[in-house]
């Protein structure tokens, strides 16, 4: 905290890091859909090492944990941006560290992550459904 500590102290310190705050559990519940659904899959294909493997390597890719998304070209950031993997890291990290994020963008981010939570739960309720109806339990 204290190495950032110029560019989080302002007047609206407390808000920016509630915000803050609530980015990063609405996207840690956003991570937690994608990978449950990746998870009950495994009761309809066997082995989902690979999906899993190729998912991982994509959230960390688009979402900006392994390279800024302000660093990729303009089709890729438009892509990364359309896809939800954004709001896992780069979101968060704009709240904190960007001078002046305009609030009908802060708030048009937030819906936009409740919709993916929204998209995200509805397709872990039908891979749910699909995967209790595969499942093949052997042995006492």
């Amino acid at each position: 905290m204290a190495i950032f500590s110029p560019v989080v102290y302002s007047v609206t310190i407390w808000g920016r890091l509630g915000m803050c705050i609530v980015a990063l559990l609405l996207g840690h519940i956003l991570f937690s859909l994608i990978f449950a659904i990746i998870g009950f899959t495994a009761f309809i294909f066997v082995e989902v090492w690979a999906l899993r493997r190729l998912l991982e390597d994509t959230v960390q890719f688009l979402s900006g944990a392994l390279l800024p998304i302000a660093l990729f070209p303009d089709p890729l950031k438009k892509i990364a941006e359309i896809l939800p993997f954004h709001y896992l890291y780069d979101f968060p990290l704009q709240l904190l560290l960007k001078e002046e994020v305009a609030q009908t963008t802060i708030i048009s981010i937030f819906l936009g992550i409740i919709a993916w939570i929204g998209v995200f739960g509805l397709l872990l309720h039908v891979v749910y459904k699909l995967s209790v109806r595969f499942c093949v339990v052997q042995g006492g």
